[in-house]
C-alpha cells in the first residue's frame, strides 16, 4: 500500500500479483493500482462457499490476527457468508499479541461452543502457541472441534 500511494502520487502504475489486501480495492487512494490476483474479498466466496456447502457448516469462529489485513480478511468472509450462506453465523474473534491475548481467544472461542475454526496468524510460534491452548482448554485435539 505505501509503494502503490508514492506511485500513484508520482503518475506511475503499479501492478502486483502478490498483493490481495482489499483495502487496495479504493481507487480514490490507490488510483493507478491493479492486480494479476484476486483481492482477498474475492477470495473469500469460495471459502465460505466451501465451509459451507461442502462441510455443511452453520457456526464458524474465526479468529484472527488483531491488524488491518486480518479484521479486512474477516470482513470479506462476513460479506461472502451474507452473500452465500446467509444462514452462516460467524463469530470473529481477534487475536493481539501475548500470551494472554491468546489464552483469552481460545477461552472466547470456548465460551461460543462453535466447534469449527478459521484461523488466520502468520508465525509458527503464535500458531503453536495458539493450538497448545486451545489444547489445554479442551477445545482441540478431542476429535470434536476442527480448525
Amino acid at each position: 500500500m505505501p509503494t502503490s500511494l508514492v506511485t500513484g502520487l508520482l503518475g506511475y502504475a503499479q501492478v502486483s500479483g502478490v498483493s490481495t489486501s482489499a483495502s487496495l480495492d479504493d481507487k480514490s487512494q490507490y488510483p493507478l493500482f491493479a492486480r494479476t490476483i484476486v483481492s482477498d474479498h474475492g477470495n473469500a466466496v469460495p471459502i465460505i462457499k466451501y465451509i459451507r456447502e461442502v462441510l455443511q457448516v452453520k457456526h464458524l469462529a474465526m479468529i484472527n490476527v488483531n491488524d488491518a489485513y486480518g479484521n479486512l480478511f474477516v470482513e470479506g468472509l462476513r460479506l461472502a457468508a451474507d452473500a452465500h450462506a446467509p444462514d452462516m453465523t460467524l463469530m470473529q474473534i481477534p487475536l493481539n499479541e501475548g500470551q494472554r491475548s491468546i489464552e483469552h481467544a481460545v477461552a472466547s472461542l470456548k465460551e461460543t461452543g462453535f466447534r469449527f475454526v478459521f484461523c488466520l496468524v502468520f508465525t509458527d510460534e503464535v500458531h503453536d502457541a495458539l493450538m497448545t491452548e486451545a489444547y489445554k482448554q479442551g477445545v482441540a485435539g478431542d476429535g470434536k472441534h476442527n480448525w
